[in-house]
Formats: C-alpha cells, sequence, structure tokens
C-alpha cells in the first residue's frame, strides 16, 4: 500500500533473472524508471504543474504518461495577463520535468530567468534608460536582455558623451547614472 495514498497498487513488470541478480533492479515503478498511471505520474503527483503542460508541443504525450522525476524536456504552457499592464502574455518554454517539479511553478519569464519582448525586457520596461544604451554593445540590444540582468553592459550618457560599463540592474532597481556627471555634480556642491 501507498504510504501517502494509502491505495493498494499490484505492480508487475518484467526483468531478466541476470539483470535483477547483478543490478539488484528493484521494481521500476517504485524507483520511478517506469510511468504507472496514478501512481507516479506527474498529473497524479503534482496537478498544478500538470496544467501548464503545453496543449500541442509535446505531440500525443501527456502530463500523465511521464514519471513525476523524469529529465526529459518537455514544452510548457502558461497564459498570464499583466497585473500592472493589463496585457495578454502566452508564455511557452522548454525545460525538463523534474526541474520544473523541484523549482515549483516557475515560469522562467515571470522569474526574470528569460526574456520574453514585450514582458521583461529591458526596451520595453525602461525605455527612458534604455535611450541610454551604447553602440558598443555589438551583439546585444535593449529588447533582448531582462530589465533586471545582471550582466554588465555599454552605457552612453548624452550629456558628457562618455560610455561607461554597469549592469542593467544597478540602472533599473538602483538607479545609478553616468559615474563622470555624478563625479562632477558632487564637485559642484
Amino acid at each position: 500500500d501507498d504510504p501517502k495514498t494509502g491505495k493498494h497498487f499490484d505492480f508487475e513488470w518484467k526483468a531478466s533473472i541476470v539483470v535483477r541478480r547483478i543490478y539488484g533492479t528493484a521494481c521500476p515503478y517504485l524507483t520511478g524508471q517506469a510511468v504507472w498511471k496514478g501512481y507516479n505520474d506527474l498529473e497524479t503527483l503534482y496537478p498544478e504543474i500538470a496544467k501548464e503542460w503545453h496543449p500541442t508541443k509535446n505531440g500525443k504525450l501527456k502530463p500523465e504518461d511521464v514519471v513525476a522525476g523524469s529529465g526529459r524536456k518537455v514544452w510548457w504552457y502558461l497564459p498570464y495577463d499583466d497585473p500592472k499592464t493589463g496585457k495578454h502574455f502566452d508564455f511557452e518554454w522548454k525545460a525538463s520535468i523534474v526541474d520544473r517539479r523541484i523549482n515549483g511553478n516557475a515560469c522562467p519569464y515571470l522569474t526574470g530567468k528569460a526574456v520574453w519582448k514585450g514582458y521583461n525586457d529591458l526596451q520595453s520596461c525602461f525605455s527612458d534608460i534604455a535611450l541610454e544604451w551604447s553602440k558598443k554593445n555589438i551583439f546585444l540590444a535593449p529588447d533582448t536582455i531582462c530589465k533586471y540582468s545582471k550582466r554588465k553592459v555599454w552605457w552612453y550618457c548624452k550629456i558628457c558623451g562618455t560610455d561607461w560599463r554597469a549592469s542593467v540592474v544597478s540602472r533599473t532597481a538602483v538607479g545609478t547614472n553616468c559615474p563622470v556627471c555624478a563625479r562632477k555634480n558632487r564637485n559642484i556642491f
């Protein structure tokens, strides 16, 4: 009997005697090596996460067809209405089943681990700061980096013409500005 649910299961599986003897393989359902619907599948154990299973991109594979601890990468889908802007977003991403289980319902766009243009990118969220984006950022644009990224990039001051490096988050969350202008302003007082 399952100690969590009290349900009784009669597991049956095929395995050679040699493999069982040499490797000591136990029941594949109890060890999470095979799926038993209603016992160790994602739908049964983590229904909240299973609700975010992408309806089309995983083909015929469904949450009840996979072990909750699987390392298999699948597509996820989260419709989201931003309470700040009122905009609707249909977030889609690929992640392993076990990562979703360990990290909970962690959508990478809602947590700022991935950029979704129009939702959490620097250009959309801080267009005034994005205007100070330096041309030295050759392979990066303000709409391809998260608004709270710790990545250091180049900024251009239109007042003094200085290029300087600072993390995106230091500009968006802390409010740092051009260090040259900041030193000049301190010397005035």
